[in-house]
């Protein structure tokens, strides 16, 4: 999951284009979201865990651009988009360190 200003900053750089929803982020935010993520999946990994991105519906797609070229297979899911029978156990949140 993400820190809440680390969401909000997130939702406010998505961009709509022909390809599809981007994040507009200047290198050095994009730096330390692909470096965030990569140690937050690679802790779950580490635990056994296979490491779900779940982030805010408004957000996924963009999201899911910007892990693919980290994570190819790494899955990114909404918070819409989670059954209401699956528990979710929290492995870490990626925050603005």
């Amino acid at each position: 999951t993400f820190d809440p200003l680390v969401e909000q900053t997130l939702l406010g750089a998505v961009t709509r284009t022909e390809i599809g929803s981007q994040l507009a982020l200047d290198p050095d935010t994009a730096q330390r979201l692909a470096t965030g993520l990569a140690r937050q999946v690679r802790l779950g990994e580490d635990r056994g865990h296979e490491p779900v991105v779940i982030c805010a519906p408004g957000l996924r797609a963009a999201l899911r651009s910007f892990v693919a070229r980290l994570l190819p297979h790494g899955p990114v899911m909404s918070y819409d988009e989670l059954a209401e029978h699956v528990t979710v156990d929290d492995l870490g949140m990626v925050s603005r360190d």
